[in-house]
């Protein structure tokens, strides 16, 4: 259970939209099961797919796993490398013998992690199916924080919320991505001595695969807005600018697609491999440690900003400036069962 859920409906509509569904159009059922097939059938596989934990990194050990395994596409690292932290790295099934050659000769002892990645991912597609037959069968209405929403359904929770609060929160779009999708902000402010207060700006999805940031963002406007009562001092004190899916493009593929995509969805030029890491876009930094092969996860792109949607970011950013009173960039990353502090 991610949060809790907010049904709409009372008790005595609930018996009636019971009935109503009994007698439910066979066609919808139909089609519904049909939209998922055709989805299932184009998902990428990872069976077989694990994940191998090292020993701590040593200062050698980490250049070594620079030079011979981020650069190189056949693996994924999860977690953060840093020194005297173990690393977590993703390897399919042909270039297994490969990874653990490689972690052998420098000395991290590599253990299995997670046997086969595929269980993991269709145990949470079950869940969400589950959750969402629940739904559909007794056509309730309401915003769930039960399960992961997609992309459509968080845009249309954002669209009810600028609606039902318009005193406090307001709906901008400020940018497309690459594929023309909105990238929706949702500001949330009580007006008064606004241009007085501080800002708090904070997006995720970022990175497409991580889907537990937009819940975490839906998460905090829903506090802010209908348990507002117990957080008017959050209110008070900041307006808070809410970017709940910075990589649509990225996150809706890795909804139809593949589960743990990471990039844009921006075609690379002379390559057949797509997107670049839109964390790694920004003009800061951005030279330093460039992973020029368009095929790794962790590719900043051919230039600055390169990705739009990053650029959309800092064109709404910097020309704002939020009222001139930015104290707080809060970008949601996830892995893991920790905080970082």
């Amino acid at each position: 259970m991610l949060f809790q859920r907010r049904r709409i409906l009372s008790g005595h509509s609930h018996n009636l939209t019971v009935q109503v569904a009994k007698k439910m159009d066979v066609r919808i059922i139909l089609l519904l099961l049909v939209n998922f097939a055709v989805i299932s059938f184009g998902r990428k596989s990872y069976e077989g797919w694990q994940v191998y934990r090292t020993a701590p990194l040593t200062k050698l050990a980490l250049e070594g796993l620079h030079k011979h395994v981020f650069s190189d596409p056949k693996f994924q690292v999860w977690s953060q490398p840093i020194l005297n932290k173990p690393a977590e790295i993703v390897v399919c099934p042909k270039s297994r013998a490969k990874l653990l050659n490689i972690l052998k000769k420098l000395n991290l002892s590599p253990k299995p992690f997670i046997l086969n990645i595929e269980k993991f991912l269709e145990k949470e597609r079950k869940e969400i199916e589950n959750i969402k037959k629940q739904e559909i069968y007794g056509l309730i209405n309401y915003v769930t924080f039960e399960r992961y929403m997609d992309f459509t359904e968080i845009t249309d929770y954002l669209n009810e919320v600028a609606a039902n609060y318009p005193s406090i929160a307001s709906l901008e779009t400020i940018g497309s991505s690459f594929e023309g999708r909105p990238q929706n902000l949702l500001k949330l402010s009580s007006g008064s001595g606004s241009k007085k207060k501080i800002g708090v700006f904070i997006n995720a999805a970022i990175h497409a695969a991580e889907w537990i940031g937009p819940a975490v963002a839906l998460n905090a406007i829903h506090q802010l807005t209908a348990n507002l009562a117990n957080n008017q001092a959050f209110l008070d004190m900041a307006n808070w600018y809410i970017l709940p899916v910075a990589n649509p493009d990225g996150y809706v593929y890795s909804w139809d697609h593949d589960r743990l995509w990471r990039k844009t969805r921006r075609p690379n030029k002379g390559s057949k491999c797509v997107g670049a890491d839109p964390n790694r876009s920004f003009d800061v930094h951005w030279s330093e440690g460039r992973e020029t092969n368009p095929c790794v996860a962790f590719y900043q792109g051919p230039n600055v900003f390169s990705e739009v949607e990053s650029k959309n970011i800092a064109d709404y950013l910097i020309p704002n400036g939020l009222d001139g009173n930015l104290h707080l960039y809060m970008v949601l990353h996830t892995y893991g069962q920790f905080s970082l502090k």
